[in-house]
């Protein structure tokens, strides 16, 4: 309901208003009563309005504002589909449709590719030419990825940013090829909202084009099987292509022709699509990784490179195979015996020799760490380890020594996330600390950058400070130390405790001064002196130059009658390293040489993770011979293991992990530290075994009969569990999308019902998300997952089946390929896209032969938008006043007679007032033009007195210097004067007197 300029949102309330008035005026018969007439029908009225106002505030009252011009909304599709220039030419379009537009009229522009950003917002007061103009010059038309395309997300920032005060419209400048969102539905909100979208098709002149739209390969196979892979190609051009089809499995070059020159097969394309059958047999367990790419003969024939590649992976199912990592090997033997007597095949490789990505690690159901220390592992293979386990259900059995668990420097790494036990040292045990203290070169050489790399020098040794520090237990001791041509104390000796405060004084760290070593190699000695702990060790960052001589035998000779020994780490390309080799030689540290570049900048962490190692040997519990007891806590892996095992002489201190770990061995009393523990991490197992299986401190146990039980036992349980052949796993693309089905059959290969699946997909990025695979129909599992960026997903699904009363678990992996994005794939532009676009929205298709020359500011057909202000609040303080007023007119009693009567009374008071004010005024200035006049006459009088000679007088014959003070003048005044003037002041002043009396007669008389 409208009334004027205000628009009620519930006007139903309105009705009340003669309801309640009528009531109002019932009542007020008798509660008015005692009141005058007058004063009745005034409260009377101030209640009606009172009324009038409280239901007005109910109906919920607006001020309505209608809009004004007209605002559009561009939508610049920048990605890598459209043509080369397509901005300027969108731009040079947009100038020549802007032709009609008005001085209300707004402009906003969105690019778009992978992302959607606003980059000019419609605003009030500068036309839609120079919002053009300025973000052309401004360079704000920059897509950022070209990737992809997302015009749903387009769409969506596009009526985001639409006024609420002008009618708008959107127009999509795009090829209509989308590889995410749907634009469809966007367009629904838009046609609610009443925003028509106008579109441009522009179709991409991108000529002759080959396509390797797919390449299929069986999920799973078992050893020794041929496969046939299908390779899919498609060709634009009309006639025949030419051209090479190569493909590698496992990253081997595959030889199509073993009995011809080359490797590759020529093959010919016809427009449309082609398959091709590649029979491959594979002699490899694990996953076979398969990559097929397409040359062409001519280069005119293909245009864009980047999609003539196509992948995919195949599960190759054999025995299970164990790896096991060690740093030395001889070590090994007593365990892999035990193993391989169990037929479990083993691979016994060191940490640089072993596979690095988490999809060449998929080859392996189990990894065992027998004593090997963090620093062989650079922190991307400690992330693929742990993903491994949790991700795609693979087994990890970690055994102790001195390179293991915590003293083989794995605290706080990605790694000890997955262990059942804590690495760090329990606060409850009093054992040996370590102390470290870190001396950091901060002077100017050190601003120097590192080759390939952001960084400079003293960035680069503030990592590996922070890194040392990370690595140590929070008991250990640890100080840090600068020096460029002076010392300083960044961190006092402390325990390491909040490591946080460390590493953010660490980083405040800057460069600048010159260089002087020793005297902070000697402060850290005396730092390292004042410590009681165990092991004391310094590390020194630097690039070795120092203005210092002489010193260095009276340092050294210090550190070794202190025990300290000292590394050094050398940085930078032009280091003193015949310093830093000496210092530690002498002292028995270690070397580290750096180099000025980004892979010598990747080696810093695990340097300083194997210099913790050396202060961590206090994590390590070694003494005298005792028999670990079993918990009594559940535990398949020990089943039929007797009881006591064997003694032990030394283990690496752990604590409990909180959860579902489950310790199954311990110390004796009072210290009860976990001896072997075992856990469900995600989708893998996990065993951890904190003494170690060599003849160190585990003599006993390698003539003990359930030596090999007790280890094939626990390697079997982490091992990932082999899959059903009744199970079988099917991907398939659909978009940015792709599609999991699981098909499984029982024994009887009827449709198995009621399985439980747990899976995991894990992307290009390394990043893992659940996967949900409910059941569609009998037998059939499915599930979807985003797989827009190009790369390889890998799918892991761990399943747990019951038929006749006994519980069968395994594992079925499964690999999505996406080899370029999905930009690359559509070489035809969408237009039918873009008409339906428009055509559900009520737009128009600028490019169309009908639309030639139209505006693009067109507001025919379009409401203006009514902007809502509401203004309730202001009713209700009317509501307030009037009540007030209403009480005031009852309760205090006033007449409105006597009201009305006091105005008219104040009125002409006032009126009187200043008629006798206006009599004053012009009395007294009268009575001052007289004075002015008298006083003029006067000084005119005196003057001539002065300065005239009397003719009567006659010339003075003294002396014109006179000894006697002269007489004072006398002011000659006329007869007539000397009787006027006072007069004429006296009847000033009395006509004054007496206006002011008349004035005060009359207001007595009022």
């Amino acid at each position: 309901m409208v009334i004027g300029p205000i628009q009620f949102a519930s006007p139903l309330w309105l009705l009340l208003i003669p309801a309640l008035v009528a009531l109002a005026w019932w009542f007020s018969r008798r509660s008015l009563a005692g009141l005058g007439g007058a004063t009745r029908w005034v409260s009377l009225a101030i209640r009606v309005l009172v009324i009038a106002a409280l239901c007005a505030t109910l109906a919920e009252p607006n001020v309505r504002r209608e809009g004004k011009g007209l605002a559009v909304v561009v939508v610049m599709d920048g990605s890598a589909s459209m043509p080369r220039g397509a901005t300027d030419s969108i731009v040079e379009s947009l100038n020549e449709m802007m032709s009609g537009s008005g001085a209300e009229d707004r402009l906003g522009i969105v690019t778009t590719a992978q992302q959607a950003y606003a980059r000019t917002l419609p605003n009030r007061g500068v036309t839609p030419r120079m919002a053009l103009d300025n973000a052309v010059a401004a360079g704000d038309l920059d897509p950022g990825p070209r990737d992809g395309t997302n015009l749903a997300d387009a769409v969506r920032t596009a009526l985001s940013i639409t006024p609420a005060d002008a009618a708008s419209r959107i127009l999509v400048v795009s090829d209509g090829n989308e590889t995410a969102g749907n634009v469809q539905r966007a367009a629904e909100r838009a046609r609610a909202l009443g925003v028509p979208i106008d579109v441009i098709p522009v179709e991409a002149l991108v000529g002759n084009e080959v396509v390797f739209d797919e390449l299929n390969a069986p999920s799973a196979v078992r050893l020794g099987q041929t496969v046939n892979l299908t390779a899919i190609l498609r060709s634009s051009k009309q006639g025949t292509t030419t051209g090479r089809l190569s493909l590698s499995v496992g990253g081997r070059p595959y030889d199509f022709t073993p009995n011809e020159e080359g490797t590759s097969l020529p093959i010919t394309l016809r427009e449309g699509q082609t398959p091709f059958t590649i029979p491959v047999t594979l002699f490899r367990g694990g996953p076979q990784r398969f990559v097929a790419r397409f040359d062409p003969d001519s280069e005119s024939d293909d245009a864009i490179a980047q999609n003539n590649v196509a992948g995919g992976v195949t599960f190759v199912q054999s025995e299970g195979k164990v790896l096991v990592y060690t740093v030395a090997p001889f070590e090994t033997e007593p365990f892999l015996k035990a193993l391989r007597d169990s037929e479990i095949d083993t691979e016994l490789l060191t940490p640089g020799e072993g596979p690095r990505s988490l999809e060449q690690m998929q080859q392996y159901d189990a990894i065992v760490l027998f004593d090997t220390p963090a620093y062989g592992f650079d922190v991307r293979m400690q992330e693929n380890l742990a993903q491994y386990v949790r991700d795609s259900g693979g087994g990890l059995l970690m055994v102790g020594g001195p390179n293991g668990f915590g003293a083989g420097g794995w605290i706080s790494s990605p790694v000890e996330e997955v262990l059942p036990v804590r690495l760090d040292v329990p606060e409850r045990r009093n054992m040996p600390k370590g102390a470290m203290a870190i001396v950091i070169d901060t002077s100017g050489s050190m601003s120097s950058p590192i080759q390939g790399t952001s960084l400079s020098a003293l960035d680069a040794a503030e990592e590996g400070a922070i890194a040392a520090v990370t690595a140590l237990s929070r008991l250990d001791e640890a100080a840090v130390l600068r020096f460029d041509s002076t010392v300083g104390t960044v961190v006092p000796l402390q325990e390491v405790g909040d490591k946080a405060a460390f590493i953010r004084k660490i980083r405040a760290l800057s460069p600048g001064g010159g260089t002087s070593m020793y005297p902070a190699i000697n402060g850290a000695l005396d730092v390292l002196e004042k410590s009681d702990a165990a092991v004391r060790h310094m590390v020194v960052l630097s690039d070795g130059e120092t203005i210092d001589n002489g010193t260095l035998p009276q340092l050294l000779a210090r550190a070794n009658r202190l025990n300290i020994s000292i590394s050094c780490v050398s940085i930078g390309g032009w280091a003193n390293d015949a310093l830093l080799q000496s210092l530690t030689l002498q002292t028995g540290g270690l070397y580290h040489d750096v180099k000025a570049n980004a892979s010598g900048l990747a080696e810093l962490p695990q340097i300083f993770v194997k210099e913790a190692q050396i202060v961590k040997r206090a994590l390590i519990w070694e003494g005298d011979p005792f028999n670990p007891s079993f918990t009594g806590a559940p535990s398949v892996p020990l089943r039929s293991i007797p009881s006591p095992v064997p003694a032990v002489t030394g283990y690496v201190v752990t604590t409990d992990r909180e959860g579902l770990s489950v310790v199954t061995m311990r110390a004796p009393e009072p210290d009860e530290d976990p001896i072997l523990a075992q856990w469900q991490h995600g989708l893998g197992r996990v065993v951890a075994f904190t003494s170690d299986a060599t003849s160190r401190w585990a003599t006993d146990w390698m003539s003990w009969g359930a030596f090999r039980p007790f280890w094939e036992q626990h390697v079997r349980w982490v091992m990932r569990p082999t899959g059903s052949a009744n199970l079988s796993v099917v991907t398939t693309n659909d978009g940015p999308r792709t599609k999991v089905t699981i098909n499984a059959l029982d024994a009887d290969g009827e449709p198995l019902n009621f399985a439980r699946f747990m899976a995991r997909v894990i992307a290009p990025d390394g990043e893992a998300v659940d996967l949900a695979l409910p059941q569609a129909a009998p037998g059939r599992y499915e599930g979807w997952f985003d797989s827009s960026d190009s790369g390889s997903y890998l799918v892991t699904t761990a399943y747990e089946t019951q038929a006749e009363g006994s519980i069968e678990r395994g594992t079925i992996q499964a690999s999505v390929t996406r080899p370029f994005s999905d930009e690359f794939r559509r070489i035809e532009p969408n237009i039918g896209l873009m008409r339906r676009l428009a055509e559900s929205t009520g737009g128009r298709v600028l490019s169309d032969p009908d639309q030639a020359g139209a505006p693009l500011f067109e507001s025919a057909g379009l409401t203006q938008p009514i902007a809502l202000s509401p203004v309730w609040l202001a009713f209700i303080l009317m509501c307030i006043g009037l009540f007030l007023t209403d009480v005031a007119v009852r309760r205090v009693r006033i007449s409105p007679r006597e009201i009305i009567g006091s105005i008219r009374r104040a009125a002409k008071k006032t009126q009187h007032t200043a008629t006798q004010i206006d009599a004053l005024k012009v009395a007294r200035e009268k009575t001052q033009v007289r004075l002015k006049k008298s006083a003029s006459a006067e000084t005119k009088q005196a003057a001539k007195a002065k300065f005239e000679a009397d003719p009567k007088s006659a010339p003075a014959t003294g002396p014109i210097i006179s000894s006697r003070p002269p007489a004072e003048p006398k002011r000659p005044v006329g007869d007539g004067e000397a009787q006027k003037s006072p007069k004429v002041e006296e009847d000033g002043m009395s006509r004054l007197l007496a206006a002011k009396k008349r004035a005060h007669t009359h207001d007595n008389e009022n």
